[in-house]
């Protein structure tokens, strides 16, 4: 992965070598992600199927979460005023605070 990031810097990737980078990139994640779950169902003494379980069913939630928040524009905007307050309170001199 370090050779084709490194030969990324220097020129432009073959499509080749892109597809073998995007394949690297992600098992890397695959392996990261399963190290955090082992992790976690060690810490909390549970089985990692439980904990793999508990995760899918966090990800359900938060995508019907998101989809409720897009499809009601009023929603949406709301949501966003209330993390720019957030925002605003958190670091009043942010650039952040002062955009519309």
């Amino acid at each position: 992965m370090q050779r084709l990031f490194d030969l990324g810097d220097r020129r432009t990737l073959t499509d080749e070598e892109q597809a073998e980078l995007r394949a690297l990139v992600a098992a890397w994640g695959r392996r990261v992600r399963e190290q955090g779950v082992r992790r976690i169902a060690a810490e909390r003494g549970l089985p990692v199927d439980h904990v793999w379980a508990d995760l899918d069913a966090d990800l359900e939630r938060a995508v019907a979460w998101w989809a409720e928040i897009q499809a009601d524009p009023a929603q949406l905007d709301a949501l966003v005023e209330e993390a720019r307050e957030r925002q605003r309170k958190s670091c009043p001199t942010s650039s952040l605070s002062t955009r519309e």
